[in-house]
C-alpha cells in the first residue's frame, strides 16, 4: 500500500478519533445536553435526574414549588447539604425515608446539591407547567372584573345573585381544578401522577364525582372540607363532568 493510498484511511481515522474525543466529558467540566441549556455543572444535572427518577417532583413539583396538598416547597431552603441528606434519610410527616440501599450516599449528595441550587424559586407564571393555569385564571378574573361580575370583600357588598353564581360555575370549576387537581390529573384531565379523568363523565354523574372528591381513595389527597368546601367540590365535579 502506497503512502498516497493510505492518506484517505488516515484522514478518516483521525476524524473519528476527534469526534469521539469531543464527546467524552472532561472531569470537572460543564456539560450540555439537548434542551438543558449551557453552563450547568454535571453534578447539578445528575441531581435533577435523581429528583425525577426518585419521584420527588410528584410531591414537591417539577420546579420545587411545592403544593399545599402534596409537599412543601424546596426552593429557597437555607439548609446545609448535610442537613438535606439527613432529612432525606430520616424525614418527618408522610415523606418516605430513602435509605442508602435506595439512594446511595453520592446520589443523596447530588440530589441535595440540586435542591439547594433551586434558589428562591420562580413564580408560577415562570414555570412552564404552571404558566397556562396562571394565565388562564388571570384572564378569567380580568374578564369578570371588566364585566362587573367580580365580588369584592369590602363590608357592605350585596350578596351575589344566584344567577351570577350559576353563570360563573364553569370558570370557577376550571380555575379550582387547575389550582387543586391538575398537578396530578393533568391540565386537560389526561392523567399523570393520578388517573386519566376524561372518561369520568361516562362512568359517574356530577354528584358521584363530587362524592369521590369528598371521600377520596387512599392515594388521593383530602381536599374537602378544605381547601374545597361543598360548593367548590360541586364546581370541580361539574367541570370534570362537562369536559366530555
Amino acid at each position: 500500500m502506497t503512502p498516497r493510498s493510505c492518506a484517505p484511511l488516515f484522514a478518516a481515522t483521525a476524524f473519528a478519533i476527534a469526534i469521539f474525543a469531543a464527546q467524552v466529558p472532561v472531569e470537572g467540566a460543564t456539560v450540555r445536553r439537548p434542551g438543558e441549556g449551557p453552563g450547568i455543572p454535571a453534578n447539578e444535572h445528575a441531581g435533577k435526574r435523581i429528583f425525577v427518577e426518585q419521584g420527588c417532583y410528584q410531591c414537591h413539583g417539577y420546579a420545587g414549588q411545592g403544593s399545599p396538598m402534596t409537599g412543601p416547597a424546596l426552593a429557597g431552603l437555607t439548609l446545609s447539604e448535610d442537613a438535606v441528606v439527613d432529612y432525606v434519610r430520616h424525614p418527618g410527616g408522610v415523606m418516605p425515608a430513602f435509605s442508602v440501599t435506595i439512594l446511595p450516599q453520592d446520589q443523596a449528595r447530588e440530589l441535595a446539591g440540586y435542591v439547594l441550587s433551586l434558589g428562591q424559586g420562580r413564580p408560577p407564571s415562570k414555570i412552564a407547567l404552571l404558566a397556562p393555569y396562571v394565565v388562564g385564571m388571570s384572564a378569567a378574573v380580568a374578564a369578570k372584573r371588566n364585566a362587573g361580575d367580580v365580588r369584592s370583600d369590602r363590608a357592605g357588598d350585596a350578596p351575589m345573585p344566584t344567577s351570577s353564581v350559576a353563570a360563573r360555575a364553569p370558570e370557577s370549576g376550571s380555575a379550582l381544578y387547575a389550582a387543586n387537581c391538575a398537578m396530578c390529573h393533568g391540565e386537560n384531565l389526561e392523567g399523570g401522577i393520578g388517573p386519566d379523568l376524561r372518561s369520568e363523565p361516562k362512568k359517574r354523574s356530577v354528584d358521584q364525582i363530587a362524592a369521590l372528591i369528598m371521600a377520596p381513595p387512599a392515594a388521593m389527597p383530602t381536599l374537602y372540607p378544605a381547601p374545597l368546601d361543598a360548593g367548590r367540590v360541586k364546581a370541580v365535579a361539574a367541570f370534570v363532568h362537562g369536559s366530555r
